[in-house]
């Protein structure tokens, strides 16, 4: 039960730099905390009883126990905590993480928790902090605070700062404070320090492995990553989120740092991109982004046993676009694409209702090269699948695995027989789709969203980095609609001729109607990137009907 109650931090934890984050030692890989988290909980528990009410026993129980054990959650593990990551060791052998986790307990449940927790008595302290060896662990609680680590030296270092030992403090380290200040404050936030996971990855791949070259380039990338910093909470109107990612500009991939932190005064694309959209997503797109992806291609083609890249000259074809393309880039979903309100199937379904747009500067040299760029997506599209359910067949003989039927049938490279790149041209902009019918959708539109006035409305196009955009859906969803479509996405799958069992249908019918309720609640989303600097930053907004 003790572990249940401290480690569940690991799952519910985080918030901007709370009083518990900033006395941690610095040099956390990873944070996950809380700081009044308890609205949220509150909210989503509100609204799961709600949607359970309407399902048969004892289904619509599901909530009870929780709903009893939200005002103690909301004394500890949602009130104030924090959960870290720590690489522990020494340069005489391998590195490894280790977590340390600090709760603060509300004294209105401080006894009930002791209790619960069966904290043993301390048996050793440091200053007035007392803590004990249970198991692999090493516990203590003193006063309205607990802590749990599996390292007694980082669980000591940290009691240590608390009793007034001077030392580096996660607070004080520019590489948390700066992106958790730029973040601000949350319910629930999270921090990943990329640049101090590549410096125990190169480590372990130099002390235990012994191959750190070979994989350089994946721990320069890692590394100039930086710093990322994540929060959420829950507002009268649904969601707020915000993130910061503090680019290295140390780090030795300078092209993934020009990608990550190419701005532009402004985005005219909105002129082309139709109005009817069912999602929107506008990036200021480096113009090198193809060539970097094609090198990418080319290091996994030396260990690819297919060669099916090498085949398909995917890359040179993804860096040949540098030449021509410009630095504006949208991905749109579009609804209904196909005639008659068919529906794709298969694994590739959600392929048939994208459609990018990105400009280009020599329209000339793009409509050359259209052709060939085409030609070698489809093949490697195909090349990739075939080999995939060649060997996923060979695997199924050996092993005689029936399971493996599933996998065979989403792998199956006749899914490809209406799957195609295809491309057009409109404005100066270039125009893809693996559907015909979505491009064309999508080059016919009546109205762009350049005349949307809710989407004007918005303001989003005032970052200099990207926007996105979904309205609140236009029609209502239904049990009997999602059943439907999810029917349509298992076509041709073994698991299809369970959806088509009229008790199974039957069984299903009130959680899929739950569920549509649950959706029904969503009222779109938008988010605005901003970058300064090395700092890429972004706000958005989900909106949710709680009632």
């Amino acid at each position: 039960m003790k572990k249940l109650l401290i480690l569940g931090a690991l799952l519910t934890s985080t918030a901007g730099a709370n009083s518990l984050s900033a006395n941690l030692p610095a040099g956390a890989v990873a944070t996950l905390e809380t700081q009044g988290f308890g609205t949220t909980a509150t909210r989503v528990l509100n609204v799961l009883e709600d949607t359970l009410d309407a399902l048969p026993a004892p289904l619509n129980k599901l909530t009870n126990t929780a709903q009893n054990l939200l005002p103690y959650l909301n004394g500890s593990l949602f009130n104030e905590a924090t959960l870290g990551l720590f690489t522990v060791g020494s340069g005489k052998g391998p590195y490894a993480l280790d977590y340390l986790v600090v709760m603060r307990v509300d004294s209105g449940i401080n006894e009930d928790f002791q209790d619960l927790a069966s904290i043993p008595e301390p048996t050793a302290r440091v200053g007035r902090y007392g803590f004990a060896r249970d198991g692999g662990d090493f516990v203590g609680q003193t006063g309205d605070l607990v802590y749990i680590s599996g390292d007694k030296n980082l669980l000591m270092n940290y009691l240590g700062k608390l009793s007034g030992k001077a030392g580096p403090r996660l607070g004080e380290s520019a590489a948390y404070s700066a992106p958790a200040q730029q973040a601000g404050k949350a319910e629930l936030s999270a921090y990943l320090n990329f640049s101090a996971g590549a410096k125990l990855i190169r480590q372990t791949l130099a002390q235990e492995i012994g191959l750190p070259r070979l994989f350089s380039p994946i721990v320069d990338a890692v590394d100039t990553l930086g710093q990322w910093r994540g929060g959420l909470s829950s507002t009268e109107a649904g969601f707020q989120a915000s993130s910061v990612l503090a680019v290295n500009p140390a780090g030795k991939d300078a092209a993934l740092r020009a990608l990550l932190t190419h701005t532009r005064p402004e985005f005219e694309i909105t002129r082309v991109l139709p109005a009817d959209a069912t999602s929107v997503s506008v990036n200021a797109c480096d113009s090198g982004t193809g060539a970097y992806l094609g090198r990418w291609l080319t290091r996994i083609d030396l260990i690819d046993p297919t060669g099916f890249l090498s085949d398909t000259q995917l890359a040179s074809e993804l860096e040949a676009q540098s030449r021509y393309l410009g630095d504006e880039c949208a991905q749109i979903t579009v609804a209904d694409a196909l005639p008659g309100g068919q529906a794709r199937t298969g694994v590739l379904a959600g392929l048939s209702s994208i459609v990018t747009f990105q400009n280009v500067t020599d329209e000339e040299a793009a409509r050359a090269h259209a052709e060939r760029l085409t030609q070698s997506v489809n093949a490697a599209l195909r090349s990739s699948f075939t080999e995939l359910h060649a060997l996923t067949s060979q695997m199924g003989e050996k092993k005689e695995d029936a399971a493996l039927a599933p996998l065979l049938a989403l792998l199956d490279p006749k899914q490809l027989d209406d799957v195609s790149l295809h491309t057009a041209f409109k404005d100066g902009y270039l125009i893809t789709a693996f559907s015909q019918a979505a491009l064309d959708k999508a080059l016919n539109a009546e109205e762009t969203l350049a005349d949307n006035e809710e989407f004007t409305g918005s303001n989003l196009t005032s970052g200099n980095a990207a926007f996105s955009w979904s309205p609140a859906p236009s029609e209502e969803f239904t049990g009997e609609g999602l059943l439907e479509k999810l029917q349509g996405q298992l076509r041709g799958n073994p698991a299809e001729t369970v959806l088509e069992d009229p008790e199974m249908q039957e069984m299903a019918a009130p959680v899929l109607d739950a569920f549509a309720s649950v959706l029904n609640r969503y009222g779109g989303a938008s988010s605005t990137t901003t970058v300064t600097g090395t700092s890429r930053v972004t706000q958005g907004q989900l909106n949710f009907d709680w009632e």
